[in-house]
């Protein structure tokens, strides 16, 4: 038996990993808790993205057009889409403007009867504003990550 190290995936891949499940959770959550079986049919689109995501990363270091579309994904998908504006907007900004009373900014961005006007369920909520969290951690783990040269 040889003692080889133990591999331990990149960062990025754990944070890809947390930030869906969070994700997931949040829209499998909804789903049951709101009655909006959409919500659970989102989390199976993620799911599937994020299939894809993961196996555009193992053929990363191979492929260039894989590099590309993996960070496009990571990026424009996870970080910025699912990160930034449905957990920053959907959830931060909103949970802000309501603890802090800002009916007029609040009515303004979130009209009543729209999609983006949400409960007051603490773990829905919760989990929106992690995904915003992960998500920052994922975009610095990005910005972070050694470029290839080939």
């Amino acid at each position: 038996m040889t003692n080889q190290p133990v591999r331990r995936p990149e960062p990025t891949t754990t944070l890809l990993t947390v930030l869906w499940a969070v994700t997931v959770a949040h829209h499998v959550y909804g789903g049951v808790a709101f009655g909006t079986p959409e919500r659970t049919v989102l989390a199976i689109v993620f799911t599937a993205v994020f299939a894809g995501t993961v196996w555009l990363g193992r053929l990363d270091a191979r492929r260039r057009w894989a590099a590309r579309t993996y960070t496009v994904l990571l990026v424009g998908f996870w970080v910025l889409w699912l990160g930034c504006y449905e957990g920053g907007y959907n959830h931060t900004l909103y949970v802000l403007l309501r603890q802090t009373g800002s009916a007029d900014l609040l009515q303004r961005l979130y009209p009543a009867g729209s999609d983006a006007v949400i409960s007051d369920d603490i773990f829905f909520q919760g989990t929106g504003i992690l995904t915003l969290l992960v998500a920052i951690a994922l975009g610095l783990a990005l910005l972070r990550r050694p470029r290839r040269t080939a």
